[in-house]
């Protein structure tokens, strides 16, 4: 959980091409799902509510490849030109 959200942190000193509002994008998008989702999680497990950890942190998790998949498959990043040129 700390790793995704230091990952999810860090991209907001990132600025994307794709400007949708002042420098950010749609990965900044799927930063704000992983940061709600590992809060609302460990609140979850805090609780003792395992169902909705669980589901929770398999959205964060979800949401941190499809940020890593987006991040690759947008054309003009570095990594789509390591992996696409």
């Amino acid at each position: 959980m700390v790793a995704m959200m230091v990952a999810a942190l860090s991209s907001f000193w990132l600025t994307s091409h794709l400007d949708w509002f002042m420098g950010y994008g749609p990965i900044h998008l799927l930063s704000i799902w992983v940061i709600i989702c590992v809060v609302i999680s460990v609140s979850a497990i805090r609780c003792g509510n395992i169902r909705r950890h669980r589901g929770f942190a398999v959205g964060a998790y979800l949401g941190t490849l499809g940020a890593a998949v987006g991040a690759l498959a947008m054309p003009g990043r570095l990594l789509y030109t390591y992996f696409f040129t």
